[in-house]
């Protein structure tokens, strides 16, 4: 006897999941509006799955070369979520070149997960004139975060995700934890200040 379906975990669905998630729990007919918002969010759908594609598509050498472009993370960034918020810049969680985000490189390159996946990008606030930002006033200008104890801090989350399905949900949550809070105050601070403490 087969075992019944389960149910998709919220946290593993997307955009379009959710999408027909909220058009099936309204109450009332279905209306040409609600199929045109599912319809936009099939076309965003598939645009990010068309890079990802891509990615699983390259070798680890390629995923390793992969330039960070910021107006593609962007791009994917709108594509998910949105309008870009005013004043912000696409922020990529793990950078693409810099020295201590080499053991995450080869991690998401494993993984088949590119440097502009729409999961290891978040908006950050453009500088410090540009904070606190209205739509998420504890989250730190981007021009100011690639620091040595931010590095400390995302590889301390990061490294004990070794499965695909974990480092993405980790990405979400540090991205969460920076635009909205928890992330500990000693990531902004100089190397040498503070030890980077674990946020739980």
């Amino acid at each position: 006897m087969p075992f019944p379906a389960q149910p998709t975990p919220y946290y593993l669905k997307d955009a379009l999941d959710h999408a027909i998630d909220n058009t099936a729990a309204k109450g009332g007919p279905i209306t040409n509006s609600d199929l045109n918002l599912v319809k936009v969010a099939a076309q965003v759908q598939a645009g990010i799955d068309k890079y990802r594609a891509q990615a699983a598509a390259k070798s680890l050498e390629n995923l390793m070369a992969e330039e960070h472009v910021p107006s593609r993370l962007g791009y994917h960034l709108v594509e998910a979520y949105g309008a870009r918020p005013a004043r912000c810049h696409a922020h990529a969680i793990v950078a693409g070149k810099h020295k201590l985000a080499a053991e995450l490189r080869l991690m998401m390159a494993k993984m088949k997960i590119g440097i502009d996946d729409v999961d290891n990008g978040c908006w950050l606030p453009e500088n410090t004139a540009a904070t606190p930002h209205p739509a998420m006033p504890k989250a730190p200008p981007h021009s100011r975060i690639h620091r040595h104890n931010y590095y400390s801090w995302i590889n301390s989350r990061l490294r004990p995700a070794y499965q695909a399905i974990k480092f993405r949900q980790t990405l979400n949550l540090i991205s969460r934890m920076m635009q909205y809070g928890g992330m500990p105050e000693s990531v902004m601070l100089k190397k040498g200040s503070a030890s980077p403490k674990e946020a739980i």
